[in-house]
Order: C-alpha cells, then structure tokens, then sequence
C-alpha cells in the first residue's frame, strides 16, 4: 500500500476508534501497523454498535469484514475467553482484512485459536502458547513474569501488561510465549516502527512511555501501574534498536 494511502486509512481508523465505547486503547498500534501493510489483518471486541465506523472505513478503503456476535465469560483478574454459549457478556467481533479473509478468520477466532493467531500475523510460538496463559486465567500475568530472566528490566516490546490498566504499549494485543521472545520483541517493535513511519509520532511515543511504566500484579490478577516513587513488581526497559 502507497504511503499516502497507508496514511490515509490509518488516519481514517483512527478516527473510527475514537467513536467506540469499548475499543482498548492497546489495539491502536495494530491499527496503525495494519494501515501501514505491516498486519494482516485486526480483529475487535467491542460493544455492539461500536462497529459501524469500522465496517464503513473497510468499505471505503475496499477491505473485506465481517462481525459475529460472541459471549465472554470471566476466568479472573482480566482475563475474559470467549465461550460457546451464551453469557451477559455479549459483544461483537470485528475483523477486517484484505479481500476473501474476513470470514475465515471470524470463524477462526470462535472455532481454533491457533489459526486465528497465525492469520492476525502473531508469532507462532506465541500463537502456540496461548492456551498456556488461557488456562491460567486470572493468574496470566503471574505465568507470564515468571518467564522473566530479570523481572526488574523486562525488555518493554514484550510488556503485554500496559493493555490491561487501560495503556497502549507496543505490542499491541499479542500474548508472548515468553517475556524473552525475540519473535514478540520483533512484533512489538513492527507496530512501533509502523507508527513512526506513518508519521503518528504522538502515539507512538504514548506507547512507548506506557510500555515503560513499571507495575505490580495482584494476588486476583489485577495489572495497576506503580504510583510514583514507589516500586514494582514488574520494571522494564526500552532495547528497541537503541531509539
């Protein structure tokens, strides 16, 4: 895709997610390193409703899209699955892809995970321990950071823990295998770079600074950023080729 029309879809998702209610703020990046060819595709959960904006944009850029309702159900901490029944949880997914791929990855995401992951551009070895942490549930993050070598300089493109206190961070929605992947590094850093590239420098510096953002982990599985001057649990730095 040229720049100018990278630019131009970027700006115009942008600006479908800030009319969504429910759209996570760490799904920006994603947004941005899709407009920028760098992601196959993106999928949402959101409320319904919150999905006219994007279907329209999708249209209007010629990309291919679909929706399903789908039910969450709550395994602790923030860790929600969705299940195959109905729940009060109901909300609707979102995807959008180049032409023909729509479908096949909404089907996807209710049916095999592992295949989701893969056509959303995840790692594979990601993709393949995702059910790990989805067993885990509330107590992901405690699984997560004990793959940590040291838990007080986590390289921050695999701080998947800003998403859930409302941050953007770097990497977006993806789960790493491991705080030391090198696939995940990599992911984190396509959705940052993809950011500079188009020109988004606000955000992507935001993102950067909340991947910094030390945090602690609650015995429930809550994610809360460490008030100032105070420690936390979980610290990180920023290796991402030295910018």
């Amino acid at each position: 895709m040229a720049r100018q029309s990278s630019t131009a879809l970027a700006a115009a998702l942008l600006e479908a997610a800030a009319t969504s209610r429910s759209l996570r703020p760490s799904a920006l990046l994603e947004v941005a390193a899709f407009s920028a060819g760098e992601k196959p595709a993106l999928r949402f959960v959101l409320y319904p409703g919150d999905e006219t904006s994007f279907l329209r944009t999708a249209s209007a850029f010629g990309l291919d899209s679909a929706t399903r309702p789908v039910f969450l159900e709550s395994r602790g901490g923030s860790w929600f699955s969705l299940v195959p029944y109905r729940t009060e949880l109901e909300r609707l997914l979102v995807v959008i892809a180049a032409a023909d791929q729509a479908e096949g990855l909404a089907e996807a995401e209710t049916l095999d995970s592992e295949r989701a992951g893969v056509m959303l551009g995840y790692p594979a070895c990601c993709v393949k321990a995702f059910q790990r942490l989805a067993e885990a549930g509330g107590r992901w993050g405690q699984a997560l950071a004990a793959t940590a070598i040291d838990a007080r300089a986590i390289d921050a493109r695999c701080n998947r823990f800003a998403a859930e206190w409302g941050g953007i961070g770097v990497m977006g929605e993806l789960f790493p295998c491991s705080l030391e992947c090198e696939h995940a590094k990599a992911y984190g850093e396509s959705l940052y770079r993809s950011t500079v590239r188009l020109g988004l420098h606000r955000l992507a510096l935001r993102a950067k600074a909340d991947s910094l953002r030390p945090v602690v982990l609650s015995d429930d599985g809550t994610v809360s950023v460490v008030a100032p001057g105070k420690t936390g649990s979980l610290g990180f730095v920023w290796n991402a080729s030295n910018r």
